[in-house]
């Protein structure tokens, strides 16, 4: 479930989110299309030199069609 605030606050994220944000400074993020980090999947870098968040929209194979996620 998505905890900030904005749009899509408070929503289930399986099968419904369109982009990530990957603010980490030190993890690589990926999505992934079916649950068990199995599938199609994309992957996101870590943020960047400057503190910047890495927002970036799925692929159209992952728009609201994303079962799991994890930093890598």
């Amino acid at each position: 479930m998505f905890n900030g605030n904005g749009s899509g606050a408070w929503q289930y994220m399986k099968n419904n989110a369109a982009s990530v944000m990957n603010c980490a400074p030190a993890d690589n993020y990926r999505v992934y299309y079916n649950s068990g980090y199995g599938g199609t999947s994309q992957y996101f870098g870590k943020n960047g030199s400057y503190g910047d968040c890495n927002h970036t929209d799925l692929i159209s194979a992952l728009k609201n069609n994303n079962a799991s996620q994890h930093f890598a």
